[in-house]
Order: structure tokens, then sequence, then C-alpha cells
């Protein structure tokens, strides 16, 4: 981890300067990267028109999870799937199901719904956060249609390197509320490495404002179900035999228990009924991979591999009412998943006529298993009885080709396409009936197997050393879940197994320079999206998915970042996103029309740093938490954080700050509020 005190640069283009012959990168994390087709200055590597958002930038802000990791890159938001306890993020608009996650460049997709929490995931094993928006590679896989997310893991460059943390979180009268712990230790050696990184996160309550005022099941300022506890272990160990190649032996072991708040507004009596007592004993994944690079020839081009197996075992009880102990009505359930996924990649690139042409191929396969059972009541006072295991299984498979010319040093064209192809295998679920034993039967769903073909195109123009612009285009296509094509919801949804791929048409402009001494990044984009999944009422009380939906996305950032004084940091960046509707009917939730972030970063003293910064957003659409056919305009926010460290030791680092300072009451969803004013102290050490 670079110890200076780099400029964050919080653009949405961020290419600073264009690597001129774009060969593969030199660096320590080479192989855990994405496509790369641009540096920052120092040599960080970028996704086109996106951000890498760095170990340092992350610690200097105390951003421990993914969800507020991904809050530093402009054009992005989070929201909350409140009956699930669940955070999703957006990216221009895109969400988790148009948005892929990758870990060191291997798919994080969870079978059925892809319903990834993304705060469940911790960040002091992470080297670098890479965003990519609009335009990301079609050799990495297929279903980005609005960008993707890839956590790029560290690696120890040190024979002997290592870094903890043990800090707590206390809410505004200093009440104790959570724990966090990290550390991380490694040995670098001549051509090989090992390392183990392992954290923990538990959080045992949250305090909301002192401005909430409580509602029917939400009686105090302590809020209900807001406990959760995370742990997680990754190990890491790789050959590096050459300079340029490397192999590596991967492990992540991650394991979350967490409760559920419920709404925490005004309840009609009516409605009391609907509410969801849920909690979930388990949330583990475990992902077993295999990377490796070999050089073919002395020009610099490679083979890579990518090989996965992931398992994910969760566990969702439901329960009568809010004392959680009984489950006598049909409503409750036990449900346990117990998933896996296994699958790979091999890329070929090969650099031709001087590294002035690369060509690059590659094929993805991928198989998933998800397998459930539930106990239940059919209807109150029924037995309870356990429902056989039901599987569903599926197979994706991509084949992608891309070309990146270089006409000359300052330009680059790079035009590439993909074919993707899914087979459903198959798909049975359990279909409840009657008070007596077999208590109901299985049922397979039809299937159909879904095609689609991909294509984009990028020009780069680095006109200075400072300065650069580019244009992009990319017509991409998301295959629906087996969620959205099978689940019934409880009886409110019909199947729909002929749904067919989603389609985005994403055009976006931007361009990077630094004029009198201020980092200016500045990026506009529309996204057209056909054939958007929408639900469609056949009934008062059945719905169906249909591709009957478009939707357009548009609107522009604005980064600048520059030194005010010798020991005076500072920047900013705006957001602006209009979202349409264009057929369909649907109203598009959850995201902000604009955002604004403003930071500073003080040093009065060589060992003291002051970091202060501000969160503002803009209105949302939200949906009513009691009733679905409401829709409102929700509150702008703004939030303003600090964090203070100092260094009495060149390795040992006392943090304190707060988030939230002023105790703003708000909410990303209706009726689930979010914290209030919260303090941190952290203890870090560096060996």
């Amino acid at each position: 981890m670079q110890s200076g005190r780099p400029l964050i640069a919080l653009g949405v283009l961020s290419v600073t300067s264009i690597s001129a012959w774009a060969a593969p990168p030199e660096s320590p994390d080479a192989l855990e990267e994405v496509s790369v087709y641009a540096t920052r200055q120092g040599g960080e590597t970028l996704p086109l028109g996106g951000d890498a958002l760095s170990q340092t930038e992350l610690q200097r802000f105390n951003r421990d999870t993914l969800d507020q990791a991904i809050l530093l890159a402009p054009g992005t938001s989070i929201s909350l799937v409140g009956p699930r306890n669940e955070i999703d993020v957006w990216i221009r608009g895109f969400d988790r199901w148009r948005v892929p996650l990758y870990q060191d460049g291997i798919p994080v997709y969870l079978p059925v719904d892809n319903r990834i929490d993304f705060g469940r995931f911790t960040t002091l094993d992470v080297a670098q956060v890479q965003v990519s928006k609009g335009f990301a590679s079609v050799i990495d896989g297929p279903g980005a249609i609005g960008g993707s997310i890839n956590l790029v893991s560290r690696v120890v460059t040190k024979p002997l390197e290592g870094e903890g943390r043990i800090g707590t979180t206390t809410d505004s009268s200093v009440s104790y509320n959570g724990t966090v712990a990290d550390l991380l230790a490694g040995t670098h050696q001549s051509n090989w490495f090992a390392q183990v990184v392992g954290s923990y996160d538990k959080q045992s309550e949250f305090k909301l404002s002192d401005n909430f005022v409580p509602g029917t099941l939400q009686t105090s300022d302590v809020r209900q179900g807001s406990d959760h506890r995370d742990a997680k272990v990754n190990l890491k160990a790789g050959l590096l035999p050459t300079p340029d190649s490397e192999y590596s032996l991967n492990y992540i072991d991650q394991r979350g228990v967490k409760d559920n708040p419920v709404p925490d507004g005004i309840i009609p009596a009516a409605a009391l009924r609907t509410v969801k007592f849920w909690t979930w004993p388990a949330w583990d994944r475990k992902s077993l991979y295999w990377l490796s690079q070999t050089p073919i020839d002395s020009n610099d081009s490679y083979i890579k591999v990518r090989l996965y197996h992931d398992k994910f075992f969760n566990q969702l009880f439901s329960y009568d009412t809010i004392a959680f102990n009984t489950q006598n009505l049909p409503k409750s359930f036990d449900s346990t998943y117990d998933d896996q996924a296994a699958g790979g990649s091999i890329e070929l690139a090969k650099n031709l006529a001087h590294k002035t042409d690369t060509v690059r191929l590659a094929v993805h396969y991928r198989w998933d298993q998800h397998r459930e059972t539930e106990s239940t009541r059919n209807a109150p006072g029924a037995p309870w009885y356990q429902q056989p295991w039901e599987t569903a299984e599926e197979s994706t498979v991509s084949v992608a080709a891309e070309n990146i010319w270089r006409p000359s040093q300052p330009w680059q064209v790079v035009v590439g396409t993909s074919y993707d192809e899914r087979h459903l295998i198959g798909d049975s679920q359990w279909v409840a009936q009657g008070v007596t034993a077999p208590f109901g039967y299985s049922f397979a769903y039809p299937v159909a197997d879904k095609h689609a073909l991909n294509a984009e195109v990028a020009l780069i123009y680095s006109y200075s050393a400072d300065g650069s612009i580019h244009l992009s285009y990319a017509d991409r296509a998301r295959f629906p879940t087996l969620f959205e094509m099978y689940s019934t919801r409880f009886g409110t949804f019909q199947n729909n197994p002929n749904l067919q791929p989603e389609r985005a048409h994403y055009a976006q402009v931007g361009v990077a320079d630094t004029l009198f001494g201020t980092r200016i990044e500045v990026n506009a984009f529309v996204a057209r999206v056909d054939d958007a999944i929408t639900a469609v009422a056949l009934s008062p009380t059945l719905s169906e998915n249909e591709n009957v939906g478009a939707e357009r996305h548009a609107g522009f950032e604005v980064s600048l970042t520059r030194d005010l004084l010798s020991t005076l940091a500072g920047g900013l960046s705006y957001s602006y996103l209009a979202r349409d509707e264009l057929e369909g009917g649907a109203v598009l939730t959850d995201t902000p029309d604009s955002k604004l972030f403003v930071f500073m970063d003080w040093r009065p003293l060589a060992a003291l740093e002051i970091v202060p910064s501000l969160d503002m957003e803009g209105q949302r659409w939200l949906q009513s938490a009691i009733n679905n056919t409401i829709y409102y305009r929700g509150g702008a926010f703004t939030l303003v954080n600090v964090k203070a460290a100092y260094h009495p030791l060149q390795d040992f680092t006392v943090e304190l700050g707060a988030s939230n300072l002023l105790d703003r009451n708000y909410e990303l969803e209706d009726q689930y509020h979010a914290p209030g004013r919260q303090y941190f102290a952290n203890l870090r050490f560096t060996f």
C-alpha cells in the first residue's frame, strides 16, 4: 500500500494518460484485474470510462464495506431492499442484475435470483475496486449491460508484510454498537508468495436519528433487527516462475448472520399481516479459484486461465410476529438454499505488428445449480412439514473477440463482439397443497434457452501528457434470472419461461485534463434499455414479468481535484441522472436525480491528517412499503462526515471520526430509516 498522499481522483473518465500500446499490465495485481485500456497518473490501471478506488482511498474515508466504497465513485448510489435487509448498488441507474460483480475477474453470481448483498463484502483484502461504466469489455464475460464491478485482491510485495486494525463504533449517545477487526499477513519471495487476510464485522444494533418519530412496530430510536455478524478468510498463494508469468490458488470463506428490521413507520392494522418478520441464520459463501497468466512469445502475448468453484449456503426463517417465537401461520417458514457453481475462462491475447495491434479471444463457461427446501405449514394449525429438495440447473457459454488497434501512439480503437448462450437444464418447484401428507407435489417448469449477440466500439485519443478524450458505444444483452422467469412470489406472479434478454444501447463521451493545477474530468452518457423486464398485471392479484418495457438513462458527471496549499488538498464530484420509462408503465425507483461529494484533506502536522467530507443526494422515487401501488418522491438529504488520523509512530495510526455528524433523519427506502450520528475509533498497525 502506498504511504504517500495521492489526491483522490473521483473522476468519471480518469484516463489521465492512455497506455501507448496497452500491453498486458506489469503491476503485481495485473492477473486479478479485468480489462483496462488506460492508466491514471502514477501508473494505476483503470477500466475505460470508469474508476479505480484504491485501498488508500477506502481507508481515508473509512469505507469498510463494498457498498460504502462504491459511493466514492460519481454516478453511483445504493438502495436498501428493506424486506430482505440487503444493499443494492446502482451505476447510472443500472442495478445489480445489470452490473456484474467480479472477484479477481471471477463472477460472483448467486443462482436463481443473483440477489447479492453488497453490505456483506468487506474491503481490507481489496487492493482496488474497479468500477466500469457503460463500457465493460466483452472479453470479461456476459451480462454487463450497465458496467461492472471488480474487486482486485491485495498481493503482498515484501518478504514480510502485514497490516491490522481493531475498531469500534458507537451511537450518538456513545453507547457501543459494533466492532470491526481485520488482519493481513504474508510473504513475497523471488518466485513465490503466500498470504492470509481475515476480517470480522459485528453490529449489535444502530440508533436512529434523534428526529425519528416512532411508528407502529419501531417504538424506540434503537433500530430493531439491525444486528449482523460477518467473518471472512481470504487465502492466496502463488508461483512467479518468470517476471511475466503468475500462477495462484485462491480461497475465500465468508460467513454471515443477520436479522431484518421491520418497517418503522405507521402501519395500518389491515396491513400488519403482510409484514415480514424474517431473520437469516446463515449467509455463507465459499469460493475456490485458480488464476494463471502464461507468456507465449517475447512480444508480451499471453494466455490467461481462470477456473473456479463457488458454494452459497443461505437460510431464511420467517415468523408470525415481531416476537420471533412462533411459526403457526402459512407465511412462516424455514427456507434453505444450498447452491453451487463451477466454471472458468480462457483468454488469448496476441500482440501483432510491433504491438500496434492486439487480438484478444476469450471463452467463458459457467454451470449453476440451485437446491432449495422449506419447512412450513399449508394452513393455520396444519402440520409442520419439510418439502423435498427441489433443483434448478443452468449453464452459460460466452465466446468473445476483441481487437485493439493503435494507428499512432495517441490513438486506440477498440472493437469487440461476443455471442452468449444460456441453456436451462431444468427447474422444479414444490406446489403446496392440502393439510395431509404428502402436502403437495413437485412441478417441473417448461424450459427455454436464451441467445444474445453483443458488440461494442471505443475510440480513445490522448492529445497530451495529461489530456485525453474517449467515445464509446456498447450494444449488450442480459439474460433474465430464474427468479424473474419462474418465481411465483407467494402466489402473486405467474411464471414466464419465454422471458427474453434485456438489451442496452449505451453511448458515452468523456474528457480529462489538468488546467491551472486542477484535475478536471467530465463524462456524459445516454443509454436506452429495450425489452426491459416489467411486471404486467394480469388481474388485481396476479402479475407476470414480460419484455414490454423501455428505459432511457441519461446524465453527466463532473469531477475536480487539486492541491490548494502545501498541506491542504480538496475535490468534488457532481453527478446528474435522468431515468425515464418510455414504454411499459413501470416507475423507476431507488436512484437519486443528483449527487454531490465534496472533501478536504488537511495535514496541519506531519503526523496528523483531518478529512471532512460532505455527501448530498437529490430526490428519488420510492415505493410504499405498505401499499405497493403507491409511489412518491423521497426527500433529498445531506450527510457530513469527518475523520482524523494521527500517526505517533510510522507503523501505528489512531483514527477517530463520525458519520452523519449532523444526525440527519433520512431514508433510502420507504419505512427503513438510516442510522443517525455514529462515532468510530480505529487502531491500525503495519509491519
